[in-house]
């Protein structure tokens, strides 16, 4: 079990849990049923919950989009749950090309000086992946973008 405001991938542990429990109960559905509109496995949520288990950034974007939270919200990061949809929603591929070239750089230039391998983002690039929540916090503070805004759930950049 995490320590109390424990960090983990740039996480604060324990309002995560908070507010993952809150948020499935706000909703009146059950854990399994809000797995199952998140197309995730049940057992993340409950891992997440009991053990503090942060899942992926894909699977984090799915359950915000569930229970309809800025993802920011959902991690603690922000008190403000609502968020304004992109319309129509981009990605983290589109965002990542958008931006760098909007700065003029490469991915290598934006990768010097990170946590994650030098050719990182040409590997998420190029298999559509995405980053985990910690060095998806590192990208978007090298933009100055939110969280919601580099995964292309909405178009205001903070």
């Amino acid at each position: 079990m995490p320590k109390l405001n424990q960090k983990i991938d740039g996480c604060n542990i324990e309002k995560f849990q908070k507010r993952l429990q809150e948020l499935i109960d706000e909703s009146g559905l059950s854990q399994r049923k809000i797995a199952i509109r998140s197309d995730i496995n049940p057992y993340i949520i409950t891992k997440a919950i009991r053990h503090g288990v942060v899942p992926s950034m894909r699977t984090l974007i799915k359950l915000s989009d569930t229970l309809d939270v800025s993802v920011s919200y959902l991690i603690g990061d922000s008190n403000k749950k609502t968020y304004t949809k992109a319309d129509p929603p981009s990605s983290f591929h589109k965002r990542m090309e958008e931006l760098a070239k909007e700065r003029n750089v490469k991915y290598s230039e934006v990768s010097s000086g990170m946590p994650f391998a030098h050719n990182a983002i040409y590997e998420w690039m190029r298999t559509e992946t995405i980053p985990s929540l910690g060095y998806m916090k590192a990208i978007i503070k090298y933009f100055g973008v939110s969280l919601d805004y580099m995964t292309g759930r909405t178009d205001k950049r903070n």
